[in-house]
This record gives structure tokens, sequence and C-alpha cells, in this order.
């Protein structure tokens, strides 16, 4: 297993929506994919992410693909795919039907993201998991 989805395998564990994980045969370069409300989305890894578009991940939700900056390091990627995947359930949700600001989502993605790295492994020792 690499050891993002290791980490995100062992998060999935506590995390509310349970969506199913692969991590794809990575060694023939197969994407990661989630599931969140029964929307399969491929993970994939791109050159130039940070330069060409100014962040770190992006999620098409109507392509179900999301795209992370191959540069970014192990720390940051598990980060980054929670907030795109807080993006996933505010479309799949109607959230992003509210008249939601773009600012508001993006402040909510990104702490919810925080939040759930900062304590996931706490998480793990309380409810005695790996």
């Amino acid at each position: 297993k690499t050891r993002l989805s290791s980490s995100i395998t062992a998060l999935f564990r506590f995390f509310p929506i349970t969506p199913a994980f692969s991590k794809g045969n990575n060694t023939r370069g197969d994407p990661m994919k989630i599931n969140v409300f029964g929307m399969e989305i491929k993970i994939e890894k791109k050159d130039d992410l940070m330069v060409n578009e100014g962040c770190r991940g992006i999620l098409y939700p109507s392509q179900c693909q999301m795209f992370l900056d191959k540069s970014l390091p192990p720390a940051d990627e598990l980060h980054t795919i929670i907030h795109e995947m807080v993006h996933a359930v505010i479309f799949r949700t109607g959230i992003d039907q509210t008249k939601i600001s773009e600012d508001l989502e993006e402040i909510l993605c990104e702490n919810v993201a925080t939040a759930v790295v900062e304590n996931w492994k706490r998480l793990a020792t309380v409810l005695d998991r790996p």
C-alpha cells in the first residue's frame, strides 16, 4: 500500500461518509477512487496544478474527477483530498444550490479538512483502531 492510500483507508474508518476507497493498481498508474454519496470520483495527480490553476487540488463534480498537484508532499495530499471531498459533499447534497458564496464554501472546506486531519490519529487511538 502507498502511504497515501493507507492514510485515506484509515481515515475513512472515522469519516461519516463511509465512502468506498480503492487505491487502484498504482504500479500501473490506475487512478485512486472515492465514493461520496454514490458519486464515484477518480483522483489523479497532475503536473503544475499550482502553477496553472493556483490550487493544490481541484474537483470537477460533473466529470467525477479530482486532481491533486503532483508536487504536494504526502502530508498535504490527505488534507487536500478531504478539502475536495467536502466540495463533493456540498455538490451532492445540493448545498451549492443555496447561494452559498464561493468564499464561504472555501472556508468550510478548508476548516473541515484541517479539523479532520488534526484529529484523525487521535480518533484512531480513542477508538483503538490502527
